[in-house]
């Protein structure tokens, strides 16, 4: 299965900044890292995205090709995600010993357990809720 066959992610709709990357002076486009969860988060509004993604999930249990496919996928996201940390940390923005990678995993755990489970919204609230939490955590 080519990588390049997963469906694309759509571009972020303008917004207003979440509540947790307010603008701080210096700071190269503070809402960046809101703005990413919340194109991430719109794409989940269609059950059937939502489903294809959960029989991925499902698939990569048992196909190493799937599985492939899943991880390279997901290694993009998180590498994107990664460098909006990255940047955060070399302008000094992260408190001392947070961990970007840490930062990443937890942003992706929240997405990743809402969608598997289903037991709480992935919208624009959700978005704005997990921002707040990582710029809390930084």
């Amino acid at each position: 299965m080519p990588t390049d066959a997963w469906p694309a992610l759509p571009r972020p709709r303008q917004h207003t900044p979440c509540a947790g990357w307010a603008p701080t002076p210096g700071a190269a486009a503070p809402a960046a890292g809101c703005a990413f969860f919340k194109a991430g988060f719109d794409v989940l509004q269609d059950p059937g995205m939502v489903r294809l993604l959960g029989e991925v999930v499902s698939g990569a249990q048992r196909e190493p090709a799937v599985a492939e496919v899943l991880r390279d996928f997901t290694a993009r996201r998180r590498a994107a995600l990664g460098e909006l940390f990255a940047r955060a940390a070399a302008r000094g923005v992260l408190r001392p010993g947070a961990d970007p990678e840490v930062l990443v995993e937890l942003g992706y755990g929240f997405l990743w357990y809402r969608l598997l489970v289903g037991h709480a919204p992935l919208d624009d609230t959700a978005a704005d809720t997990l921002a707040a939490h990582l710029a809390a955590a930084t």
